[in-house]
């Protein structure tokens, strides 16, 4: 996990623009996304408090099921995902994110073979661009939603 999490940092560093943070649970992470003054705004789907909740506005509840009307077509660049939090809720997120991603989505965290499999195979079907980087047990998967066709009938 200290592999990911340090290439987590590499990409936090870099990125620019709106950020959905799913299951961010390392203090560090949260630390470079609040430093990192090129981000506009950071919303954090988690349990964790931090003590600038208030000011920055990133801890929120929002179902999962709702993140479609919460956040509106293609409004939000970024996309990092725990998967320890995302494995139930799978059956919408993927479409969800599709749907409100404008650059890149990140998920990162442990899955068994065959829903990893089935994770690629459902976000293959938008014709995006699909990086995995393993580590051991875990994985970081990068898909690029940039160019993602998105169905009336698949959604």
């Amino acid at each position: 996990m200290k592999d990911i999490v340090k290439h987590l940092k590499e990409i936090l560093k870099s990125i620019s623009g709106n950020i959905l943070g799913i299951g961010i649970k390392d203090e560090k992470l949260i630390k470079i996304i609040d430093n990192n003054i090129n981000i506009n705004n950071c919303t954090l789907l988690n349990n964790i408090n931090t003590s600038d909740s208030d000011e920055k506005g990133y801890i929120q509840t929002i179902n999962i099921r709702r993140l479609r009307k919460v956040f509106k077509k293609k409004k939000t660049d970024y996309i990092i995902g725990n998967m320890e939090d995302l494995e139930k809720y799978l059956k919408y997120f993927i479409k969800d994110s599709i749907f409100i991603s404008r650059n890149k989505i990140y998920l990162y965290g442990k899955l068994d073979k065959e829903k990893f499999d089935n994770l690629v195979k459902k976000y293959e079907r938008y014709n995006v661009e699909i990086a995995i980087r393993r580590y051991r047990q875990n994985f970081l998967l990068t898909i690029d939603s940039q160019n993602a066709k998105s169905y009336r009938l698949k959604d």
